[in-house]
Order: C-alpha cells, then structure tokens, then sequence
C-alpha cells in the first residue's frame, strides 16, 4: 500500500488556518447523513471525500486503477485524510492535486462553517428556518454542504436554488438525481464521454440547505427568501470554485445559473442582467482582474414539470412528475404541449453545449457562443434576423429533439423513500444511453 497524499481538514489560512473541531465536522458532513443510521464521522468523511475522488477523475487523471484506491479518515488536531494505492503507482506523483484539492476543502469547510454557524442561527432567530409545518412525511430541513464534488479538475461551475434532500438521506450522492442525471445526458449527446461528464458539474447551490423539492417553488416555497442571507457564502464559495481557471489569459471557468431563483440572485450578487429565458454575459466581479462567462438559463426540473405533470384534475394518480412517462397532450405529435416541451428540451441541449465550448474556450465571447450553439442545436432566427430564435420544423435536429423529449420523459424521477423507486432509479442511472448524439462536432 501506497500514500498518495493527504489532507488536513483545517480552516483556510485568512481564517487562522485552525482545527476544525470533531463537532464542527459532524456539522459540516451532516452525521448521519440518514437520521438514525449508524454512521460515524470518520465513515461520512470517507464516503464524501470518495466522492469527490470519483466526480474529480482523479483515478484517470494519475493513470490510477480507482479500485485500487483507499480513502481512510483519521481522527486528531486535526482529522487527517489519507489517500493510498494497493497497485503500482511507482510512478504516479499526485502532490500537486493533493496541494489543490487541500486548498478547495479547506475553503469549501471554511465558507461552510460561515454558512452554518453564523448564517443559519440567524435564520432560526428570525423564524426563518423552516417557518411552517407541512405534511406529517415531509422531512425538516437540514444544513447541507456540496460536499462529494469536483474540488480540482472541474471545467465549469453550476449555481442551483438549494440541493433536495434525497441526494442526503436517499442516494447519499450530490450527483444521482434526476436533474443532474439528465443534464449528464445532454453533455453526453453534445460529445462529452459518460465517465467526464462530472466534470461540468461542479455546484454550488445558493441556498445549502437540504428541503424537499415544494420549498423551492409553489404554496410552500420557503427557501427562496432564505437566499439573500447566503450571499457572502455563495460568492466565496464561488471564486474557490473558479480560482482553478487559466489565469494566463486572465479567465475563469464558465458558470451556468439555473432557473427563476439562482438566476436573479447571481445578478444581485455580480451585477450581470441575466435571464432564465436564456442569455450570456462576460463579468469580472467574480474574480478582480479576470473574466467569467456566464449563461442564465431555464431549469432542468422544468422539463419534467411541463412533459409529466398533469394539468387537469381527472386522472392526477398517473400524471405527476417523476411517473416516467409524457402526459397524452405532450406525448400526441404536433401538438401545442409537445411544441412547448420540445423548445425546452432544446434549450437545454443549447445550454449544455454553451457550457462544454465555454469551458474549452473560456476567453471566447459568451453572447457570441450562445448564437453558435443555438444554430448548432437546429434552432434559426424568426425571419432571418431579430432576437427571436424558432426551431426548424424538419431535419436531423428536429428529430434529436424529438427523441430527447420522448427518452427524457421517460425518466423516472420517484420517493427516495421508496426502495423499489431507489432501486429503479439506481437501475436507470447505470443503464447505457441510447446511441443518439449531436451529429456536429462538440468542441
């Protein structure tokens, strides 16, 4: 067995470089991450550090068997990670990762810690954590961290609401969820390999806060005024994320914001106007002295909401979102539901593809990129010219995102609470994706 590297779980050097407390750090893992469980803290450290091991590629990146690998956590002033090999790894130097990724832990525990023990007192001193009773099986709130990401080699950032308490206490993976699962197919189909697709999906949410998916929209929806307290977490978070670019050319990774609450908080946050009906902009308030392209886009979620979701009341048993099939209107050809469900579906594959260029090509112009993904991507300018962009009516490309609409809402999106539904869901994501990709080149 060999040392690999390790990392201190400590505070960042500005904050005096402390020890993390063993208390702070079942805080900031969440333990147990399912209520009841039998998890120790050294066992939550190792399944999330292992994670981000896994998402980061860092395996692949050091020409490393990752079943050769062994996380191992080890308690003292300070908790210790220990990364080893049980294969040949004579030649395989990973100090500089170890460097990095000891650098994007600490910040991350850092603005963590600033989130969940300065932040989220004052929200329940307010009466602002989760305020009002709901159902006798909805779950509380819980403090959640985007821990078990890419922390070194990711190529963009996305900036979501608030993570849904099933990726905690359902599949324990911040990645196996339906919204990540069919972005991971979009990037896919525009060209990025199945086992890269992590990469692009560095997050950081604007609320860390695990909640059940009706606190981010509708009657019950109350994280969105939570949001504004985090704001200094989401930009320190933020910059940690993006420090990793090319700074040669004076460039960050690219940042995708996602959907009618993260959008308007990254504009507040960084003065960009950005719209979820999809736009791009170059800022340097992320980072003084270098350039973030950024696109504002739709949400994910939103696909299954319009395909699965009925809207009449005669038969809502079998139409809701997550049931893995289209509602009659959407699955019918032609029709007005479908036309509204096919343009989203395209504006997604747009975004994906507006992510993948930008991160190959971070210094290029962003508003410029957007145009060329979206003729990539089938769509045309109304009438030749204008700001309005319709989908041609035949074509390759129409027929890719007809097959998207049909494949996507075929997804099932169910309870994590269900074993059967996990199981399906677990089923679904190791599952080979249909042999259908964008026909133009991706980068």
């Amino acid at each position: 067995m060999v040392e690999l590297f390790s990392v201190d779980l400590v505070y960042l050097p500005q904050q005096g470089g402390s020890v993390i407390s063993e208390d702070a750090l079942l805080s900031l893992y969440s333990v147990p991450n399912v209520p009841g469980q039998a998890q120790t803290l050294a066992e939550a450290i190792e399944h999330w550090f292992g994670m981000t091991l896994l998402h980061d590629r860092f395996a692949h990146s050091q020409g490393l068997d990752p079943q050769c690998l062994h996380v191992k956590a080890q308690p003292g002033a300070p908790w210790r990670i220990t990364v080893a090999y049980s294969g040949d790894a004579a030649r395989s130097d990973c100090s500089e990762y170890g460097s990095r990724c000891q650098t994007g832990l600490s910040s991350l525990l850092t603005h963590g810690a600033s989130a969940f023990f300065d932040t989220i007192p004052k929200l329940r001193e307010l009466g602002m954590w989760d305020p009002l009773p709901r159902a006798p099986n909805a779950k509380p709130w819980r403090p959640f961290l985007g821990i078990g990401l890419p922390l070194v080699n990711q190529k963009a950032v996305q900036f979501f609401h608030y993570p849904p308490i099933r990726l905690l206490e359902g599949t324990q993976n911040y990645l196996a969820d339906p919204v990540p699962t069919r972005w991971e197919h979009l990037l896919w189909v525009n060209g990025v390999e199945r086992d890269g697709v992590s990469l692009y999906e560095s997050v950081i949410d604007c609320a860390p806060i695990a909640a059940d998916d009706d606190q981010g929209s509708g009657p019950f929806a109350h994280i969105p005024p939570t949001v504004p307290y985090f704001s200094q977490y989401q930009a320190d978070q933020l910059r940690a994320l993006l420090e990793r670019g090319r700074s040669e050319f004076g460039v960050t990774p690219p940042v995708v914001a996602y959907g009618g609450k993260a959008v308007p908080q990254f504009n507040k946050l960084f003065g960009t106007n950005l719209s979820t009906a999809q736009s791009a902009a170059v800022t340097g308030n992320v980072i003084p002295g270098r350039r973030t392209a950024v696109l504002g886009t739709g949400h994910p979620y939103n696909f299954y909401y319009q395909a699965q979701q009925a809207r009449h009341d005669d038969d809502p048993a079998h139409y809701y979102v997550g049931n893995g099939h289209l509602t009659p209107e959407v699955a019918e050809r032609g029709s007005a539901a479908r036309e509204k469900v096919v343009r989203i579906a395209v504006d997604d594959l747009v975004a994906a593809r507006w992510q993948i260029r930008m991160a190959a090509q971070p210094d290029a112009d962003p508003v410029d990129m957007l145009d060329k993904c979206r003729a990539d991507c089938g769509l045309q300018r109304q009438d030749g010219q204008g700001s309005q962009w319709v989908l041609q009516a035949a074509g390759p490309l129409r027929d890719l995102a007809e097959y998207l609409t049909d494949y996507h809402g075929s997804l099932l999106y169910p309870d994590y609470g269900s074993s059967d539904a996990q199981a399906a869901l677990r089923y679904q994501y190791r599952t080979e994706w249909p042999e259908m990709r964008h026909p133009s080149p991706a980068i």
